[in-house]
């Protein structure tokens, strides 16, 4: 986004932070990613966690206006904040995860993002298959850049008021995606949501929902974050199989998948490209 438009979000974001968020179920922690990049983000983790079994985990991206070094102001947002919520806790007991953008930045660094994923993997007994992300305003761009650049990675993943690239939208049609926007947002224009999600759908993408708020203006994460089964719908979603992406400094190889593809023909799924058996791509639908 322009930097006008950068100020303006910050402004409306600021305005409906939720000066009540508790910061003590979250732990205050850095990150040191590849080429020496830190990133400060929380960690909430399940009461009673226990190795033995897997968990799934939410990363939730702020806006600019919650961008900083305090290391704090992107858990007072009410849709950051929610995840941690006891009732949803109890019903799906679960990690979420809020890194801080830089300041000096104007946007998230997908790569970084990717990096501490894998770091958390390897630290806490995660279930790969139930990876999800959510993110409002250019944490909606954020959204869409992760699941872009990762592919098979998240089980389900929620833009708000963001957009995309739609030239990339061949990747997703296999991404559940429930994407939120008001019709009279004035920062993000509501085209870039309905172009993202008319993109994938074109390429016969089928597991993308929207919702589009009438009357409503950058905010619709605030009735996002009230949508009836919202929460219900991610938890539900798991990945097909297990698809772990690293960075360069943490190599663990990416796990390819199987799907049949038109006319029942097996296709290999890796990193967002289709192959044939016999190593052709095959991305057409």
């Amino acid at each position: 986004m322009r930097p006008t438009t950068l100020i303006a979000a910050s402004l409306l974001i600021a305005l409906a932070s939720n000066a009540g968020a508790d910061p003590k179920n979250y732990a205050a922690r850095t990150f040191t990613g590849p080429g020496g990049k830190t990133l400060g983000y929380r960690i909430f983790i399940p009461k009673d966690y226990s190795s033995s079994k897997s968990y799934p985990l939410m990363l939730a991206l702020h806006g600019s206006g919650e961008r900083g070094s305090d290391n704090l102001a992107q858990i007072k947002y009410p849709f950051t904040h929610m995840w941690s919520d006891s009732a949803l806790q109890a019903r799906h007991p679960s990690f979420a995860v809020a890194p801080q953008c830089p300041i000096t930045s104007s946007g998230w660094d997908v790569a970084l993002l990717g990096a501490l994923l894998d770091s958390l993997g390897r630290e806490f007994n995660l279930d790969s298959k139930r990876l999800y992300v959510s993110g409002l305003s250019m944490g909606g761009y954020g959204t869409w850049g992760l699941v872009t650049k990762y592919p098979g990675r998240f089980a389900a993943a929620v833009p708000v008021c963001g957009g995309g690239d739609t030239s990339q939208a061949g990747k997703l049609v296999d991404q559940p995606l429930w994407v939120f926007h008001g019709d009279a947002d004035p920062v993000v224009n509501v085209a870039n949501s309905r172009n993202m999600v008319a993109a994938i759908k074109a390429r016969g993408g089928q597991l993308v929902k929207y919702t589009e708020y009438k009357g409503v203006g950058h905010e619709s994460w605030i009735p996002a974050a009230k949508e009836p089964g919202l929460e219900d719908w991610i938890y539900a979603k798991a990945q097909e199989s297990s698809v772990f992406f690293a960075s360069p400094e943490y190599p663990r190889g990416a796990a390819p998948r199987l799907r049949l593809g038109s006319g029942g023909a097996l296709l290999i799924l890796l990193e967002g490209d289709r192959f044939d058996l016999a190593g052709r791509r095959a991305n057409g639908r």
